[in-house]
């Protein structure tokens, strides 16, 4: 098995380009109606970089088919949750073969990511299966759930039986073929508690993933005809020794100006009110990533923004002016469950974050301003145009009973397109587990909105 780089993997890292360059010329060919249905009226993506494009008067209008949440249940099935294109979402419809298309009544979908895997046009997901949730060591299956006609009508297919891993944390198109992929972090220890080490992993869509027999391989010719190739994106442990923790972003954009997806990550020294450092993964085009010289800016620093550490991030365009903002927060310590709004601007030497503009967004438990262990951290922020009214919204999971133990709760925030938000809405809450707070939304193949440019 050779890796990426390799001698012995010059000529199917030839063929893999080419085979990548047929397929966007083919889709190119198709009038592009696929891409601009994915990359929706903000901006569009272009291969050597963004360009920035007007936004159009008044409301984004839905499209044409509705988006939706999917999260676990404990029936062996899944949950989907079509939005209504207002902010209100319907009661869940249960979807998903029973119990994996087995008898064994402890089977559980467990981890979903919903995009264009196959580049269609139209969302299709990804579900893993696990036969005991009880055991980390038991193979999980992953399974491919395709659109046969409307959004809840759907076939599903078992790429693979025998993963040992969740293989994602988020997804995009990373090498600009006009596909969807995948990236994984690895931690040791896992997840937190002074790191050894820390790894991204990219995989890298090797085409339509119905097909295929196997979630993954490490040879760039993939001569299984693998749905994703795996490969080596940055390896972080050296700088990241000793730190308490590492969050990335649940979402990847463009932050240089280059047209390349790149990730946002965040260490803490240690697991109390501290600073975090936010720190930029450059991306390279080719699913891999360079580290920043220096972090873009520190988050609950004493004199500086916020006032609790940070666990989640997202980027989405909250003040309308077209530049990539973050909200960011959601601790148990300091100022437990409060999340700052940070604006994205150009300076002189390109795109920048405001840390003079910058102020708290929400706050979902206001009574704890102080000490520590407190209710209000979440692990699940992602930003999405929910009622498609042209400003990006937050859905947000989160425990709400206690810091880490009891039931949780997946809200809503309606964005106000100012970098502020309605009060929170439940959507979803689970008294007893953390199955509400683990919720997956979409990703789109086209950033919502150019930066650095």
């Amino acid at each position: 098995m050779c890796r990426i780089g390799g001698s012995r993997c010059a000529s199917g890292l030839t063929r893999q380009r080419s085979q990548r360059r047929r397929r966007r010329r083919d889709l190119r060919r198709r009038g592009g109606g696929v891409r601009r249905r994915l990359c929706g009226l903000r901006s569009v993506q272009r291969r050597h970089g963004p360009r920035r494009r007007a936004r159009p008067p008044g409301p984004v209008p839905p499209r044409p088919v509705p988006a939706y949440l999917l999260g676990a249940n404990a029936l062996g099935t899944i949950n989907l949750r079509l939005t209504n294109g207002d902010g209100t979402f319907a009661s869940p419809i249960e979807t998903g073969i029973p119990f994996g298309d087995t008898a064994n009544t402890d089977y559980r979908y467990t981890s979903f990511a919903i995009s264009d895997f196959d580049g269609n046009g139209t969302t299709d997901f990804l579900a893993l299966g696990d036969p005991d949730p009880s055991s980390p060591a038991e193979p999980r299956e992953l399974w491919w759930m395709s659109r046969i006609t409307g959004p809840t009508s759907l076939s599903q297919r078992l790429v693979d039986p025998g993963l040992d891993r969740t293989f994602w944390s988020m997804a995009a198109d990373l090498d600009h073929d006009d596909l969807i992929d995948l990236m994984a972090v690895e931690y040791e220890p896992v997840p937190t508690g002074n790191l050894t080490a820390l790894r991204v992993h990219s995989y890298l869509n090797a085409g339509p993933n119905g097909p295929a027999n196997c979630a993954w391989t490490e040879s760039p010719a993939n001569p299984a005809g693998c749905a994703f190739v795996r490969q080596e994106a940055i390896d972080l442990s050296t700088w990241a020794a000793g730190q308490w923790v590492a969050r990335f972003s649940r979402d990847a954009v463009d932050v240089t100006g280059d047209g390349n997806r790149d990730l946002t990550v965040v260490t803490h020294s240690n697991g109390g009110n501290g600073p975090s450092k936010v720190t930029v993964l450059a991306g390279q085009g080719d699913g891999t990533f360079q580290l920043a010289a220096g972090e873009l800016f520190q988050f609950n620093s004493p004199g500086g923004i916020g006032d609790s550490p940070v666990n989640a991030i997202a980027f989405g365009d909250f003040n309308g002016d077209d530049l990539g903002d973050v909200v960011l927060g959601m601790d148990d310590d300091g100022d437990a469950g409060s999340a700052w709004f940070v604006p994205g601007m150009l300076g002189p030497q390109g795109f920048d974050f405001d840390e003079a503009g910058a102020f708290e967004a929400f706050d979902v438990n206001p009574s704890a301003e102080s000490g520590g262990d407190n209710m209000g951290v979440s692990f699940n922020l992602r930003a999405f145009d929910w009622d498609f009214d042209g400003n990006d919204d937050l859905l947000m999971g989160y425990k709400h009973q206690a810091a880490w133990t009891g039931g949780s709760r997946a809200v809503y925030l309606r964005g106000l397109g100012n970098g502020d938000f309605e009060p929170p809405v439940t959507i979803d809450e689970d008294a007893t587990t953390s199955r509400a707070q683990n919720f997956a939304a979409p990703y789109r193949l086209c950033q919502r909105f150019p930066l650095g440019n």
